[in-house]
């Protein structure tokens, strides 16, 4: 009889000593990302599917199309529709609010894309020569727990996600952060910098959905996950972890046709 109730009270100090670790990290934001970047760097190693190719300048990711030298502020004409059938039009006119380089690091090395954000929560980004149109989702905390599991398990080798961003189902392109292929992980960590910012940013109708820590021109540390739905193979899914905050952007790939229609003035 007292093995077992030794047992017992064990078993629910155990789950007091859990419960209490929970509350202890969800509830101190530096705590819980510490743990977030602890969790991620654990991976020990990133995935891609398809071979990354270098960048070199500035904009270099948008090279050849009439968003080489766009900054915070000009507008952008003729950028299509997310769903154009939905929205009655095929094109919009856009302010742009923000611009920002990603350096991540692949097997090849470390690689350049470009993120130009637009009112409305719209995202053009440009990534190893393809272009995307994304819009901002919205995210729970309970979306952030699934993106860091996800996260972890697609660099462990399960490249499908599951019941995340609104699909039940994803195949992951990519995931990257610490440059794990030099052996020292955590030493060289990708990382996004913003490069311009509109004057009005945070007013109505110029909100920005990247983490407003990281609007100081200086570079942060950066986690991404790539993802494209399974059932389609159309919608783009691309979500980024960043000083102690999670964004998300779903989209599709633009053509080049597309690309080449947009101009900024």
């Amino acid at each position: 009889m007292e093995i077992v109730q030794t047992l017992a009270i064990l078993a629910i100090l155990i789950i007091l000593v859990a419960f209490v670790y929970k509350w202890w990290i969800d509830n101190i934001p530096e705590r819980k990302h510490a743990a977030t970047v602890s969790s991620l760097r654990a991976t020990g190693g990133v995935h891609e599917d398809e071979e990354q190719k270098p960048e070199t300048t500035q904009l270099e990711s948008f090279k050849f199309t009439g968003l080489a030298r766009v900054s915070a502020g000009q507008h952008l004409m003729n950028v299509p529709e997310l769903n154009p059938e939905q929205a009655g039009s095929w094109e919009a006119n856009r302010v742009v609010i923000a611009t920002a380089e990603v350096k991540y690091w692949t097997k090849n090395g470390q690689m350049t894309s470009t993120i130009i954000e637009t009112s409305d929560g719209y995202v053009i980004m440009g990534a190893n020569g393809k272009f995307f149109l994304l819009n901002d989702f919205p995210l729970t905390e309970s979306d952030t727990d699934d993106l860091l599991r996800e996260f972890t398990e697609a660099t462990k080798g399960d490249f499908v996600a599951k019941n995340i961003l609104g699909f039940p189902e994803w195949i992951v392109k990519g995931a990257y952060g610490d440059d794990v292929y030099s052996g020292r992980p955590g030493l060289r960590t990708s990382s996004i910098t913003t490069i311009s910012l509109h004057p009005q940013l945070g007013q109505v109708g110029f909100i920005t959905s990247l983490p407003t820590t990281i609007l100081d021109k200086k570079p942060h540390i950066y986690y991404d996950l790539r993802l494209v739905d399974a059932p389609t193979k159309t919608t783009i899914g691309y979500v980024v972890y960043s000083d102690k905050a999670w964004v998300a952007w779903v989209g599709r790939q633009l053509t080049a046709d597309e690309v080449a229609r947009i101009t900024a003035i």
